[in-house]
């Protein structure tokens, strides 16, 4: 009878944690404190963080949580990679980027950010916080993340490094 109410109880809380959308919208982050090198950058990390702290946001505020869409997660990835490998630092639309008709065909708001450094020391937490810090500075990117005509949110990076060793990474947000 006492491993039935434990169950129960689990079944109950793990229900109530599931209809949270904050709670769903947060992805594996294995590597959040890790530091970032030449050699490791964890992209599924760094984006689940950006997500996390976009929805923490817009919860503050009073709005609801997006919940990730993956069509957005991999226009995101798509593009990140693109401006990371061309070295093109551009919104989607921009006629230079492959697939740049998805922008109207999804009907979505996007926000980018490019970040070179030198410095080996930040940690993928650190990273994307600066990455949403800067957003959230302007008030073009910060409209973007509290519009509340967004249901869903994607978010993509990728880094790439310099023929002189510096790291170039790449962030995308979209939300529609």
């Amino acid at each position: 009878m006492k491993n039935l109410i434990i169950i129960l109880v689990l079944l109950v809380s793990n229900s109530l944690l599931s209809q949270n959308s904050l709670h769903d919208t947060i992805l594996e982050q294995p590597y959040r404190n890790d530091t970032i090198t030449d050699v490791f950058f964890d992209a599924e990390t760094v984006n689940s963080i950006i997500i996390e702290l976009v929805n923490n946001y817009r919860v503050a505020n009073g709005l609801n949580a997006l919940m990730v869409d993956t069509t957005l997660m991999r226009l995101s990835n798509n593009h990140a990679k693109w401006m990371a490998t061309t070295r093109i630092y551009c919104h989607l639309p921009d006629k230079r980027v492959p697939n740049h008709t998805d922008h109207k065909k999804y009907n979505f708001a996007e926000n980018i950010m490019m970040y070179n450094s030198m410095y080996l020391w930040e940690t993928h937490f650190t990273m994307a916080d600066a990455a949403v810090g800067a957003w959230l500075l302007s008030s073009g990117h910060l409209y973007n993340i509290l519009d509340l005509s967004h249901k869903y949110i994607g978010a993509g990076s990728f880094q790439k490094m310099t023929p002189k060793g510096q790291k170039g990474q790449y962030f995308v947000l979209q939300l529609r």
